[in-house]
């Protein structure tokens, strides 16, 4: 029995993927449980549908990933931070002093694509990736050098307790919107797939009826 898989599911097919099993698992397992769809040429149309508008948002998003790499391309920040007399660090670059750094030189880039493994605790250049898109993850390079001190004294412990408060609002703010853009999405082509849900079983229905009859 051919049918449309609704979610990944291991050594068997990724979402959207038609794929051919038996029919008593298809029946008593994956359409019952919704990771499957019978591929009805209904079914085949309406998630064709769904899936050339995924596509078609993602080439968009790709797009304007690539014109912000372009200017990401040969971009060198370079981030100065206070030092101890054994030349360690006061505190370390997170990506949010990295986003700031980037901002100034009038690049605006949200602070979750930076992809920081760990904040820096030390002197030198490091290359740091930019995922803007799946496909596209420009590096820039990031120079974490000395200052004389002509800031004056500060509580870089503070400063630190600060930046991490700071980062920890700004990423809860970043999270919710995403999820509030996901659920959107999500929920538009739930409802699409609920209905095809709905008009599979009533097709099954009629059918059952009609063998009946």
């Amino acid at each position: 029995m051919r049918v449309i898989l609704r979610e990944d599911i291991p050594k068997l097919g990724e979402a959207g993927e038609v794929v051919t099993v038996k029919r008593g698992y298809a029946r008593n397992y994956l359409i019952p449980n919704k990771l499957a769809l019978e591929a009805t040429e209904g079914n085949l149309k309406t998630f064709k549908d769904i899936n050339r508008a995924r596509e078609a948002r993602s080439e968009k998003e790709r797009g304007v990933a690539e014109v912000t790499a372009q200017k990401l391309a040969a971009v060198r920040i370079v981030i100065p931070v206070e030092i101890g007399n054994e030349g360690q660090l006061y505190g370390s670059v997170t990506n949010q002093m990295i986003r700031d750094a980037l901002a100034e030189d009038g690049i605006e880039i949200e602070r979750r694509l930076i992809q920081l493994a760990s904040p820096i605790k030390e002197l030198g250049t490091f290359d740091v990736p930019i995922r803007l898109h799946r496909d596209v993850e420009p590096t820039i390079q990031v120079v974490v050098e000395g200052t004389d001190g002509e800031t004056g004294s500060v509580d870089w412990e503070a400063a630190v307790e600060a930046e991490e408060v700071k980062e920890a609002a700004e990423e809860l703010e970043t999270e919710a919107a995403v999820v509030e853009a996901t659920d959107a999405d999500d929920a538009a082509v739930d409802e699409e797939v609920e209905r095809v849900d709905h008009a599979a079983e009533t097709e099954a229905e009629d059918a059952a009826v009609e063998e009946e009859e």
